[in-house]
């Protein structure tokens, strides 16, 4: 579905379809399950309420981003249209910093 929008779509949101699968593989424990058997995936999904709150709100924070960009007129797009990658998101926000895991569980203080 992205990619026949792509070409409209400001180049900083290139990144979307990777990052909104991402986005669904971790909310629902499926982080690799394209490249797993259904079996594996069956035994290792690790499902958590955390990382789906993480993949409701980075969803939130797309579809808001790109209403609003659809809403303002193509000489203001440009420079407002920012969507970060669904792990720089995470970086930003706290909620999971590699090496320091996973908010609220390990949350760096701040």
């Amino acid at each position: 579905m992205l990619e026949e929008e792509e070409s409209g779509m400001p180049k900083g949101w290139r990144h979307l379809q990777r990052s909104l699968g991402a986005t669904l593989g971790e909310s629902a424990g499926l982080g690799f399950a394209d490249r797993m058997s259904v079996e594996d995936c069956v035994e290792l999904a690790d499902f958590g309420a955390t990382w789906l709150a993480f993949g409701v709100d980075y969803l939130d924070l797309v579809v808001f981003q790109v209403g609003r960009w659809r809403e303002e007129s193509p000489s203001q797009r440009a420079g407002r249209a920012r969507i970060p990658t669904f792990d720089e998101w995470l970086q930003r926000s706290g909620r999971y910093v590699p090496g320091l895991g996973v908010w609220p569980e390990r949350a760096p203080r701040r």
